[in-house]
């Protein structure tokens, strides 16, 4: 009987002194973190941490918003482009006439054809919905809008 009050007196013992060991780590690792740092000044540090996570909460939730709302314009922005030139007339050298396809991201736009003759130029404007042209294209214009939907 004795023995056996020994034996859990030793190991009362081992744990409480393992359980010194480790808050004794426990202290020096804080002390470590907040070297000079009072009680206090710890909760206030803690409260600054935490004032200063709502902030960036706040601000993070803000430009997610005006992020949604930049996406949103973009689409209606004219960002997709085709480009082609070519020559309209045998008798005239040099690709100097062009198609041009400005679209947005739901394929809405126009398309601008110049067509350069000898004595004069001529502006064409299409407009474009969902991909589809209103007025009947030329080949050269049909270029143009595929190039900017893809």
């Amino acid at each position: 009987m004795q023995f056996t009050i020994f034996i859990l007196l030793a190991i009362l013992f081992v744990g409480q002194a393992l359980l010194f060991f480790l808050f004794f780590r426990f202290f020096k690792h804080l002390n470590a973190k907040f070297n000079g740092v009072s009680g206090k000044n710890i909760l206030k540090l803690l409260s600054d941490a935490m004032e200063k996570s709502e902030s960036v909460e706040n601000n993070l939730k803000q430009l997610l918003k005006e992020t949604e709302l930049d996406r949103k314009l973009l689409r209606t922005t004219l960002h997709k482009v085709g480009f082609i030139r070519f020559n309209p007339f045998k008798d005239m050298g040099g690709a100097h006439s062009f198609s041009i396809a400005l679209l947005d991201a739901d394929h809405n736009g126009f398309l601008i054809t110049g067509l350069h003759g000898r004595d004069d130029v001529r502006i064409y404007a299409k407009e474009v919905k969902a991909g589809s042209p209103i007025q009947t294209l030329t080949s050269e214009e049909e270029k143009a809008l595929k190039q900017a939907m893809k």
